[in-house]
């Protein structure tokens, strides 16, 4: 991580702080109390061989490898596991239903050979070491070059698995989710792209062994890993699938064509796609339709900032895939512009309501189940053409006029 022409005892404090700062921050993560705790698990595993990786820096500077040369069976093939862990935590922080299974080990094969490896170059004579030191030297320097360039083709190739995993993710939102803010996992995203960043400036250390280039990174390291356990404490749990909706999110996901982009989560499209095989009867269709529109006019699930297609399914006595279904073949919406539109109509009224003048428009907005400000303004403007303060000062005017032209009747 570090150009070997810094002073060995900065390497040593800078790794110091950095693997002290990574080990708590994988402790935290470890004992986060989720729905997704799978996934929280291999976050903390990708922290903790971060923390082995700057630790093995502070033990390399400091020269304690010449006092305890077994610690490297320790830290050094650990490096091999950081990029696994980061995309199987992506995988199953999204992916609530999604069970553990054995193939997660195959990730972690570059890791168990190298380990292998380390061992039984232990168990080499060290006598033999020295007989063949000239050209164990050799080879050493081509295993060297090796075994970085493929690290590198491993960081770079799971973090691109990675970014794949999380826009597929945000791709699927609008099918279950009523609201973007909290729930699409941007932090990760950022931290893929960061974590490329780095890897970056990480191989040019490698290459070109720059002092100042090791001390910036290190710095951005140390924010980045500061950043990273902030959002990890204010991330909220993705839906959870229980057994009894036995369509999980993927198949419902991949039943159906709907494009949306990375910022969907301010952009509105009335219309989707229709799903690919038809799944229920045009009578229960019918049927399933009456109740829902009956659900909203009396109960207005959509009131609850954290409604989401699971609650609404289970307010229906459905389950996810039909209710799904009745969406976007019937009414020929998504969830999320479904119960938004809704939103937006409350909000409508609300603002012809003299009862509410005293409300904020952002008061408004959070009463009407919106929890983001942004998506809220857009959307409101895409449903009426107006922005919500241009239509509250229509409404009031209309109200004014009302109020004036009753007054002169009486």
């Amino acid at each position: 991580m570090f150009s070997l022409n810094l002073n060995p005892q900065i390497i040593v404090n800078v790794s110091t702080v950095i693997s002290s700062t990574l080990l708590f921050l994988a402790f935290l993560t470890f004992t986060k109390k989720s729905t997704a705790l799978i996934g929280y698990r291999f976050l903390s595993l990708f922290l903790f061989f971060l923390t082995l990786n700057f630790a093995n820096d502070a033990f390399s500077a400091g020269g304690g490898y010449l006092k305890h040369p077994v610690l490297m069976l320790i830290f050094q093939p650990g490096t091999y596991a950081i990029a696994p862990s980061f995309y199987l935590a992506s995988v199953y922080l999204t992916s609530v239903d999604k069970k553990l299974n054995g193939k997660v080990i195959l990730h972690f094969l570059p890791y168990i050979f190298l380990l292998a490896v380390c061992i039984l170059t232990f168990q080499i004579p060290p006598d033999v070491i020295a007989a063949n030191k000239t050209k164990e030297n050799h080879i050493e320097k081509i295993a060297s070059i090796c075994l970085s360039t493929l690290l590198f083709l491993q960081i770079f190739w799971y973090l691109f698995l990675a970014l794949r995993q999380l826009r597929k993710y945000r791709q699927s939102i609008p099918l279950f989710l009523s609201s973007f803010t909290g729930n699409d996992y941007k932090w990760l995203i950022q931290i893929t792209i960061g974590l490329c960043m780095l890897s970056v400036i990480w191989l040019l250390e490698s290459i070109a062994g720059m002092p100042l280039l090791s001390l910036i990174a290190s710095i951005i390291y140390l924010c980045s890993f500061y950043y990273i356990g902030v959002q990890i404490m204010k991330q909220k749990d993705t839906p959870f699938f229980v057994p009894e909706q036995d369509q999980s999110v993927d198949d419902l996901s991949n039943n159906q064509e709907i494009c949306v982009s990375h910022d969907i989560a301010i952009s509105v499209n009335p219309g989707s796609t229709p799903l690919k095989k038809k799944v229920l009867t045009d009578e229960k269709v019918i049927k399933l339709e009456y109740q829902l529109l009956e659900l909203m006019r009396k109960d207005k699930p959509y009131l609850d900032s954290e409604i989401t297609l699971p609650k609404l399914s289970k307010m229906m006595l459905s389950n996810t895939y039909h209710m799904s279904y009745l969406l976007n073949e019937c009414l020929e919406e998504n969830f999320y512009t479904f119960i938004n539109r809704y939103r937006i109509e409350e909000c409508m009224r609300l603002f012809n309501d003299p009862a509410y003048d005293h409300f904020t428009i952002l008061g408004i907005a959070f009463e009407c189940g919106f929890n983001s400000k942004t998506s809220f303004n857009v959307f409101f403007k895409k449903i009426t053409g107006l922005s919500p303060r241009e239509y509250r000062e229509q409404c009031n005017k209309k109200n004014a006029l009302e109020v004036s032209s009753s007054l002169s009747n009486n």
